[in-house]
């Protein structure tokens, strides 16, 4: 076999297929459709210092997102999580811990997975931070937010999340929440609220996308 056969070869072998328009990449999502991909708008929410987010949520990548969610793949998330990691992690401070967004018990037994713990492992794989999934909890039976108009999705999120009791009353490092999609803010920020009352004066969050 000639070396140019024998890194063709290679290269069809590290490549895979782009998630959007199913070319050959090097990644998830090939260099064109990853430069296609429109910039998200700059969001501010209550308590939280900075949002870094991806994406627009929009078609195309509102199908991949719901791919992600909804046929348990969750290699896209820790996909996503590491272009999070690599595009957005100078955004927050090197110390900050990485703080998913809990998912309600009936979905993580129905999904078998959280989606942003696994964004988080991505996230983590290319900024080293450490990742705390046991203190902030979400209370059980509750409606899911995505079914619910903005309405009641911010009456939904009050007192949607706690923080474990016996949490260490050492130092506070900053944190970052850890999400796929934000749409409203409602539940960033009721779960940047009970982490604020548990001490923490340093919040930021991480999204794989934003809707206005």
């Amino acid at each position: 076999m000639s070396t140019l056969c024998y890194l063709k070869k290679l290269y069809k072998q590290r490549s895979i297929d782009c998630v959007l328009c199913g070319g050959l990449a090097t990644t998830f999502l090939c260099a064109a459709c990853a430069g296609s991909l429109p910039r998200p708008k700059a969001r501010q929410l209550a308590l939280i210092k900075h949002v870094a987010v991806l994406y627009p949520y929009c078609y195309p990548l509102t199908s991949v997102i719901q791919q992600m969610k909804y046929r348990g793949e969750f290699g896209l998330a820790r996909n996503f999580g590491m272009l999070l990691g690599e595009q957005c992690a100078t955004q927050w401070p090197s110390t900050a811990q990485l703080v998913p967004v809990p998912s309600g018990r009936v979905r993580l037994l129905t999904r078998g997975f959280n989606q942003a713990f696994e964004i988080a492992l991505g996230i983590q794989r290319i900024s080293q931070a450490p990742i705390e999934n046991t203190m902030l909890r979400r209370r059980s039976r509750r409606p899911r937010q995505s079914t619910l108009s903005r309405q009641a999705r911010l009456a939904n999120a009050r007192n949607l999340y706690y923080v474990k009791s016996n949490l260490d009353e050492g130092h506070r490092t900053p944190l970052v929440l850890v999400d796929d999609v934000t749409t409203t803010g409602a539940s960033l920020c009721a779960a940047a609220r009970v982490l604020k009352d548990a001490g923490f004066s340093e919040i930021y969050a991480a999204c794989v996308a934003s809707a206005d």
